[in-house]
């Protein structure tokens, strides 16, 4: 079993932590044997960026290892890669299969309670329902058209079409509405702008609002 990590373990944060793995679940061993640890744990960890070096902190009661190491990388790019390719473990022998955390994610992990607390029920607040045109009596359907520089956002009905909205250079190369109808999207050289209609008594993009 990995040896879980104490208050009493946390080191003080260096400069650049944000190079700086954590390495956990290493062999305990007397601290005549932590060269040949060291060199080990660098052939092994070399393999996901370059090692600048290998911090193996000992308890000086027992004369041993404590467990774990700080491996710092030549990039924070480096260390996270290293994180990421022993989010499933490294079987370093039979007893030891190490694990990884980025040296600035330690304290957060330190703060988690061990006993799971139930969340406190928040107050129901009441917010626009952005399809509260389907619930149109007249079975109507919003559409978008764009010819050249303008742009008309139209009414469908089964015999009757209607304009809401005609704006000239409303979007500068296409509009398109989203996967449920919710927001309608322009396109323009500066980027996107993402719209959607009033809830509140609103006919369609006459109350339309720009959300970015």
């Amino acid at each position: 079993m990995p040896r879980l990590l104490t208050p009493q373990d946390a080191p003080r944060r260096p400069l650049g932590a944000e190079t700086v793995v954590v390495l956990d679940n290493c062999p305990v061993i007397p601290v005549e044997k932590l060269a040949k640890l060291t060199k080990v744990l660098t052939t092994v960890m070399k393999t996901h960026g370059d090692v600048v070096g290998i911090d193996m902190p000992d308890d000086a009661a027992t004369g041993k290892t404590m467990g774990f190491c700080f491996v710092e990388y030549r990039s924070p790019e480096q260390a996270h890669q290293c994180v990421d390719a022993l989010s499933g473990g490294h079987k370093l022998d039979k007893k030891h299969v190490l694990s990884a955390n980025l040296m600035t994610d330690f304290e957060k992990y330190m703060d988690t309670p061990e006993e799971w607390a139930k969340p406190s029920n928040s107050e129901f607040e009441e917010r626009e329902n952005l399809q509260w045109w389907m619930h149109s009596k007249n079975c109507e359907d919003q559409i978008a058209i764009r010819h050249d520089m303008e742009c008309e956002v139209l009414w469908c009905r089964k015999n009757d079409v209607s304009v809401i909205e005609s704006r000239p250079r409303w979007a500068e190369t296409s509009v398109e509405w989203s996967p449920k109808g919710t927001y309608m999207a322009t396109f323009h050289q500066q980027g996107i702008g993402l719209r959607c209609t009033a809830a509140s008594g609103g006919r369609g993009c006459s109350d339309l609002r720009t959300r970015t």
